[in-house]
């Protein structure tokens, strides 16, 4: 593959009309070239419908193979620049700025910091239930969120579902008798059966949620609806005619927020993911089914979490 794909044309054809030079234009075209080929290579397939369903995890491993590479960070960093704006131009959001991915602290070899304990989850999990200081007669969107929230925390730290993954969830993925969510991706569709607490959360959530606004059974409607704070309500989206989708960057935020309120370290919804791979990993499962249970691009997304389980493991029998 000696040519970026003919759709990213346009992207070069915004820059030239933005004035870049022809040599920018040139290096962003050869910086390209190793996403693409990367794509080719992983996915047999460089066209925009593939290069839009692409994930972060998938993109980590990206920046991984670049890294192992010996590319140097600041290749990588640029790599990484040139990738951002061509997303921001076919308006592809992926949950995060890629640059972010390219961060040493993302390719570097993983730690216990990267994972939550035990102790920790349970006070996060906890907080959201701690309405000690709030007086009785005042609205709160705590009171109202309560169980919304618990429920997203326990399926990203025990089934291991990513905010971008919980953001996309419809009712017709859930089936509240049989205890089970369908999660759709490009790759794959996968059924999880969820636990009676998880369950007993989102249910509770769910009936929680005014009639008016509610999503209804078996249809495209949000299963987590966004919420607003100033007039203590779960929001419709009129234009749409449905339920309000709680954004990506909501749950990623709403996470932060009561990290900090349980008085905890900086912890994100990637430390929770993260212990449950690794939990995954520590019980022997099988390497193919992690990576089709995660839904990760490749065995190679596992490398990190692989070297800190053996370490682990080493470290027991010592």
């Amino acid at each position: 593959m000696n040519e970026t794909p003919s759709f990213v044309d346009r992207f070069y054809e915004m820059l030239l009309g933005k004035g870049r030079k022809p040599s920018t234009i040139k290096r962003y075209r050869s910086d390209l070239l190793h996403f693409f080929r990367w794509m080719e290579h992983t996915f047999g397939e460089t066209n925009e419908a593939m290069m839009r369903k692409l994930t972060v995890d998938q993109l980590q491993s990206f920046f991984q193979t670049l890294h192992e590479a010996n590319y140097s960070h600041a290749t990588i960093r640029r790599i990484g620049v040139v990738i951002n704006r061509l997303f921001h131009h076919f308006s592809i959001n992926v949950g995060c700025e890629i640059t972010d991915l390219t961060d040493t602290e993302t390719l570097r070899p993983l730690s216990k910091n990267d994972f939550i304990q035990d102790d920790e989850f349970e006070r996060l999990y906890h907080s959201f239930a701690d309405q000690d200081y709030l007086p009785h007669h005042v609205p709160s969107a705590r009171k109202d969120l309560k169980h919304r929230n618990q429920a997203i925390v326990l399926l990203v730290r025990y089934i291991g579902l990513t905010p971008t993954e919980l953001s996309q969830i419809k009712m017709k993925d859930v089936n509240f008798a049989q205890k089970e969510i369908v999660v759709r991706s490009a790759k794959r569709t996968r059924t999880f059966v969820i636990s009676d607490k998880i369950h007993h959360h989102l249910i509770t959530y769910y009936r929680s949620i005014p009639k008016e606004v509610r999503p209804h059974y078996f249809s495209d409607h949000p299963l987590f609806v966004a919420y607003n704070n100033v007039s203590f309500s779960f929001q419709y989206d009129y234009e749409a005619n449905c339920p309000k989708y709680l954004s990506v960057r909501g749950i990623q935020e709403m996470i932060k927020e009561e990290v900090r309120r349980a008085g905890l370290r900086k912890i994100s919804a990637l430390h929770l993911r993260n212990q449950c791979i690794l939990d995954a990993l520590l019980k022997g499962k099988p390497t193919d089914e992690i990576v089709t249970y995660f839904d990760l691009t490749s065995s190679f997304s596992l490398h990190r979490y692989v070297k800190y389980a053996q370490q682990l493991m080493k470290n027991l029998d010592v």
